[in-house]
């Protein structure tokens, strides 16, 4: 049984003085379960929920100003529940990989389907042939509640089979640094767990971070590209760092931000 969500530590955590002026929630790895507190956060834009035991998106839909949703490693089973996120417009980025319901056949189509405001689906953009692919033809619930895995469609982001050995789809769907942090030797797989769940964290609040501290005021469009240019290639060479790479970002973002505040 997992833990509740209470006002207290949204508050703590937020260094807010009230739910209803919560812009940013980062609680990673609490084993929280019941998170109906979020109905007093009307406000928030960005929640980083991953590594929990969150099994639905109800709560989600009274967020109406949420953008990125990062859920990583829960424990949502029906992928029907993305339709929870229906009303919330202004959601761009989501992640629901290591979920048991990303390992669904029809995973990123459905989502992509039902959720047509999203430029991002967990480690990868949304491009515009895989869009066009997802609504090629309607995928009904019942295709999903009966757990038909049909095999998945040819995406223009996948390369073809190269081998009579298919990956499977949960590998397919984790992010890249999931990829990175599998053991390469058996020297590296006698890493501990722990090592293991400290790096993911780190991952967790440095993308949670850069993308929340990086937007450019309103209406600056060319700064605004520029931002999304420079997150994209901050994104594409996170993987490649190791542990200790990882924390001296962190550290890095933390000082830049910690003396723009002081300003």
């Amino acid at each position: 049984m997992g833990k509740v969500l209470t006002p207290d530590l949204v508050l703590v955590r937020s260094k807010s003085e009230r739910l209803s002026t919560v812009k940013n929630l980062n609680l990673w790895g609490n084993d929280l379960s019941d998170i109906s507190i979020l109905r007093e956060m009307q406000n928030v834009e960005v929640l980083s929920l991953s590594v929990n035991k969150i099994a639905s998106l109800r709560e989600f839909a009274q967020c109406p100003k949420l953008t990125e949703l990062y859920l990583r490693k829960n424990e949502i089973v029906d992928l029907t529940e993305v339709r929870y996120l229906k009303p919330l417009a202004s959601l761009r980025v989501l992640w629901l990989c290591d979920n048991p319901c990303a390992e669904h056949a029809l995973y990123r189509y459905y989502v992509i389907q039902n959720l047509p405001q999203l430029t991002k689906l967990d480690n990868n953009d949304i491009s515009f042939e895989e869009r066009a692919l997802a609504n090629k033809e309607i995928i009904a619930d019942s295709q999903i509640l009966e757990g038909l895995h049909i095999p998945r469609r040819p995406s223009v982001t996948e390369p073809p089979a190269v081998s009579a050995s298919p990956v499977p789809a949960a590998a397919r769907q984790s992010p890249s640094f999931d990829s990175r942090e599998r053991p390469a030797s058996s020297e590296v797989a006698r890493r501990s767990s722990r090592d293991s769940a400290d790096m993911d964290r780190v991952v967790e609040d440095v993308m949670s971070s850069a993308s929340r501290n990086s937007r450019p005021p309103p209406g600056n469009s060319v700064s605004s590209h520029r931002n999304d240019n420079i997150l994209c290639a901050i994104f594409a060479l996170i993987k490649e760092l190791d542990d200790q790479g990882m924390e001296v970002l962190k550290r890095e973002i933390d000082k830049r931000m910690g003396v723009k505040s002081s300003r």
